[in-house]
């Protein structure tokens, strides 16, 4: 597997000679729906919150993670495109949507993993003035976990549909 950097703003530009943008996009539309509805099942039913805190957890940090990355890429993809992040012409719309999608994410996974560990026994054994928080942070921490999956959802489908008509419009 090939990979090139362009510069310090942008991870990658190419895999195997492909644009990377719409290969680590594909991670992306899998793992924020599965995080933002694992973490809504999370926060809606109090009897798996044990089971389910970590796994959340880690999935809406993935999510992150592979959010970033897909937008570093598509960000790396305009010059390619003959854009730049300050004319992105016809994909303007789209790279809005992708803020608006990594500001959801971020609000999710902050309040997801804050929510779990507030609630999680080996960190508040460690970590003992958590506790007297519990009372007011973690109905704060479920709240902003819901709203920032419902909008990581919403989000995802717009910045898609975006990407998916400036990719296929001309087959209509």
């Amino acid at each position: 597997m090939h990979l090139r950097a362009t510069n310090n703003s942008h991870m990658f530009t190419r895999i195997a000679g492909l644009p990377a943008h719409p290969l680590f996009v594909h991670l992306t539309v899998v793992i924020v729906p599965v995080a933002a509805i694992v973490a809504i099942v999370y926060v809606a039913m109090p009897r798996l919150r044990e089971r389910l805190g970590l796994a959340s957890s880690i999935l809406s940090a993935v999510a992150f993670v592979s959010t970033v990355v897909a937008r570093s890429a598509g960000e790396a993809m305009l010059p390619l495109m003959g854009l730049s992040e300050e004319n992105p012409g016809a994909v303007a719309t789209h790279a809005d949507y992708a803020t608006y999608l990594l500001i959801a994410v971020v609000v999710m996974t902050a309040g997801m993993i804050s929510t779990f560990l507030i609630q999680d026994a080996r960190v508040l054994s460690k970590l003992s003035f958590l506790a007297g928080w519990r009372s007011w942070a973690v109905p704060l921490g479920m709240a902003i976990t819901v709203n920032g999956a419902i909008a990581s959802i919403v989000t995802l489908t717009l910045t898609g549909h975006e990407g998916a008509s400036l990719t296929w419009s001309e087959l209509s």
